[in-house]
């Protein structure tokens, strides 16, 4: 065996070594990121309307795999708002041992609707960068996104910024060989001159094999002149290898220290 070889070898293993002591896999930060967009176009959409207005439980669906290079498909969020259908897609950038991994997502109009008069409050624009660190226990975000306002030349501009730490625990699904990774953080919309709201973020997602795997997001609105609660609750497949779940998106009037139905975020 050449020097060559054994340096290779030596690289691998320490690259190995690094990914076992992730907290979120690939396509877990893809996951994030991809649910984190939509929560972040909820939350415009409620500032710019209200909770009471998009009141409601709306299909929505992941498929994650955190590689890059692959297909357009391969790391989607497909979700619907008030009977509008809209897509987040992601594009990670290769993780650096030291620095860690950059994921940019954006908002995409579904190719069936482009064109078609939007008399509602759409999106114009969305993107966003997700800063993960080498073990994925901090992520720091920023976006920056757009509303179009139905038949005016204008538009609502915001920006959100956010940052969560994520840390491992046992699963809370009995009998299930898998860990639980668990995300809390807060986030803030803002419009092009001051904060205009913030929030309470706490992240749930389960390891399980492919095997009733589930993950869950609630979002908090905090010190404003409404309460709300946006939830995010998938469930599918979670391995190895990619994210394949579906679920519901719902939007309530509950206030932050109301509990979560149905999880447990200890």
């Amino acid at each position: 065996m050449n020097r060559y070889t054994i340096i290779s070898l030596i690289l691998f293993l320490c690259s190995s070594v690094a990914r076992a002591d992730e907290i979120l896999s690939a396509q877990e930060r893809m996951a994030f990121s991809l649910l984190t967009s939509v929560i972040d176009i909820v939350n415009a959409q409620i500032d710019a309307n209200s909770c009471f207005e998009l009141r409601g439980q709306y299909p929505i669906t992941l498929f994650a795999t955190g590689v890059s290079g692959a297909r357009k498909q391969n790391n989607l969020v497909t979700f619907y708002l008030l009977n509008r259908k809209g897509y987040v897609m992601g594009f990670p950038n290769d993780t650096i041992q030291e620095a860690g991994t950059t994921i940019l997502t954006n908002y995409t109009v579904p190719a069936d609707l482009i064109g078609v008069a939007d008399f509602g409050l759409a999106v114009k624009e969305y993107k966003a960068n997700y800063n993960f660190n080498p073990v994925s226990e901090l992520l720091k975000m920023s976006s920056a996104l757009a509303l179009k306002i139905p038949f005016v030349l204008t538009e609502l501009k915001y920006s959100t910024s956010a940052i969560t730490s994520f840390n491992s625990s046992p699963s809370d699904i009995p009998d299930a060989p898998s860990v639980a990774n668990i995300g809390w953080g807060m986030s803030a919309l803002m419009n092009p001159v001051f904060a205009k709201s913030k929030y309470w973020q706490r992240f749930k997602i389960n390891r399980d094999d492919g095997v009733n795997a589930r993950t869950f997001f609630v979002s908090d609105l905090l010190a404003y002149r409404q309460s709300c609660r946006v939830k995010i609750d998938v469930t599918g497949h979670n391995s190895s290898d990619y994210i394949s779940q579906e679920g519901y998106l719902t939007i309530d009037l509950s206030e932050p220290h109301d509990p979560v139905v149905g999880i447990s975020f200890d």
